[in-house]
C-alpha cells in the first residue's frame, strides 16, 4: 500500500532544512501573484498555504528533513518571468523549473527537463522534455513525477542507477524512462544511498 506524505504543512517550514550554513527567505503565505508592470517578481499576501521564496525571488535551497527513495511526487509551482529553480530527488537529481513559456528550442534546461550531469566543467547528457507545456509567468503549473531510486547491494555497491520513470507537466507527458548517469551539476547531498532528502 502506498503511503502519502504531505511535504509542506501549509503553515511553516517544520519539515524542511536549509542548505548547510545558509540563511533563506522561504516562508508560508496566503497567496502569490504578479503585479501590473512587474513580471520578474512574485508578490505575496501574508497568511498560510503556499511556500514562497521571498520578495527578492532568490534565496538558498531548502530540502526535506525526511529521507525518501522511490516515490511519485506532485509539485505545484508558480514562477515569474526569467525565473530558474528545480526539484531535486535524493538531493542529487534535478527536474528543472524555469520560465520557458513560448520557447520553441528545448534542452535539459527547459522547464520539465532532466538536468544534465557535470564533468570537468562541461554539461553532458540530460534530457529535454518532449513538449513544452509551460504556462505564462504568474500562472500555476504542476508536475507529476515517478522516480526510482538507485539500488545497492549489501556491501554498498550500486547495482542499478536511479531513473525517472515518467514525468508530466500540466497532465501532459513530458518524457518516459531516463536512466541517470554520472555526477549531477549541483548536489544538496553528497552521499550515495537509496534514501535521502
Amino acid at each position: 500500500m502506498e503511503q502519502k506524505t504531505q511535504l509542506f504543512n501549509g503553515q511553516n517550514l517544520d519539515n524542511w532544512l536549509p542548505r548547510t550554513g545558509c540563511d533563506h527567505a522561504w516562508e508560508a503565505v496566503a497567496s502569490i501573484g504578479l503585479r501590473d508592470g512587474e513580471t520578474t517578481r512574485l508578490f505575496a499576501q501574508p497568511g498560510s498555504g503556499i511556500l514562497y521564496n521571498g520578495l527578492a525571488g532568490v534565496t538558498s535551497d531548502i530540502y526535506t528533513a525526511g529521507e525518501f527513495g522511490d516515490c511519485r511526487l506532485h509539485v505545484e509551482f508558480c514562477v515569474p518571468k526569467d525565473s530558474n529553480s528545480g526539484v531535486y530527488f535524493l538531493g542529487r537529481y534535478e527536474v528543472q523549473i524555469l520560465d520557458s513559456f513560448g520557447k520553441a528550442e528545448l534542452s535539459f534546461g527547459t522547464c520539465g527537463g532532466i538536468y544534465a550531469r557535470w564533468i570537468d566543467g562541461e554539461h553532458y547528457e540530460g534530457s529535454p522534455p518532449r513538449v513544452n507545456v509551460s504556462l505564462p509567468p504568474g500562472e500555476w503549473q504542476t508536475y507529476d513525477i515517478s522516480f526510482r531510486a538507485p539500488r545497492f547491494s549489501i556491501d554498498g555497491t550500486k547495482t542499478e542507477k536511479a531513473r525517472f520513470i515518467e514525468w508530466s507537466g500540466m497532465a501532459r507527458s513530458c518524457s518516459r524512462m531516463w536512466k541517470l548517469e554520472g555526477r549531477p551539476v549541483r548536489r544538496c547531498s553528497k552521499t550515495k544511498k537509496p534514501r535521502d532528502p
